[in-house]
């Protein structure tokens, strides 16, 4: 049961605080060797990044959207809220899988198109494994994680 907990808590500290953005930097797309990236290839680069503790890699597959859900929900610096989740991951194994790619889907919103994605996950921590999905936006023709309620949002909504 606690290893579950741990799954849980992991997960939602990977999904809502993983990522995190530096202003002072050129902004980062989830582009590798000039290659534009499937939001498979986004999903499991953003996890390999975060479990070989590449932070900055890590944070180069989020979306603006997300970087905002996350600072206003954890109440602290992002990165801090990344480190510590590199630094449970990395005293138990951890293995994260792409299971399915779902259908891109477009919606309008005031006269702008947007696209959206799901990718399904199976995250093992040791023997235990759960299923789990995770979002992904099309922000300036780059596959960018965000959060479900982000989508279609110029900004997300406050934490409650």
């Amino acid at each position: 049961m606690k290893k579950l907990i741990l799954i849980g808590g992991i997960i939602f500290l990977v999904v809502m605080a993983g990522c995190v953005t530096d202003e002072n930097k050129e902004k980062v797309t989830s582009v590798e060797d000039g290659q534009k990236l499937t939001p498979s290839e986004v999903v499991s680069g953003f996890y390999d990044a975060l479990l070989q503790g590449q932070i900055n890699k890590s944070i180069s597959y989020c979306s603006v959207q997300l970087l905002e859900y996350m600072e206003d929900k954890t109440d602290k610096p992002p990165e801090e809220s990344l480190r510590e989740v590199y630094e449970k991951m990395k005293e138990i194994e951890v293995q994260v899988e792409v299971v399915k790619e779902n259908q891109i889907q477009t919606i309008q919103i005031n006269n702008e198109t947007i696209e959206t994605t799901t990718v399904d996950v199976r995250i093992c921590i040791e023997e235990e494994c759960q299923e789990d999905i995770v979002y992904l936006i099309n922000e300036n023709n780059t596959w960018k994680i965000t959060h479900g309620k982000c989508i279609g949002k110029s900004s997300c909504p406050p934490s409650q």
